[in-house]
């Protein structure tokens, strides 16, 4: 299954946002037990394993590669919550770790 939500760039323009679901033997288990809810983190964790993607991941990308805003990105997420959590680990990734915090950064200066 491939379903796309079209999402406003920062050029003013659209991007598919795409969740990609495989029939797995998982997938399937879920659905005849009725646990929906587990489905959307089934597809995050086989992502590497089968290529599956939820529309959350697809946001994170897009605004990872600054295609879109993070306004644009948590309006249109499924859980804007947890994604807003993942965009922030994302950003605290990219903090160079000499300046995590203004300690750091009084010692450098003293330095």
């Amino acid at each position: 299954v491939l379903s796309q939500r079209l999402i406003k760039t920062v050029e003013g323009k659209r991007a598919a946002a795409l969740e990609i679901l495989f029939k797995t033997s998982f997938i399937q288990q879920l659905i005849l037990e009725g646990r929906d809810l587990e489905i959307k983190d089934a597809l995050d964790e086989g992502e590497q394993i089968y290529g599956t993607q939820s529309f959350d991941t697809a946001l994170l990308n897009l605004y990872r590669e600054g295609r879109i805003s993070l306004e644009e990105a948590l309006g249109n997420a499924s859980s804007p919550n947890d994604l807003e959590l993942r965009i922030e680990g994302l950003e605290e990734e990219n903090t160079p770790s000499d300046f995590k915090n203004d300690d750091d950064i009084f010692a450098l200066k003293e330095d």
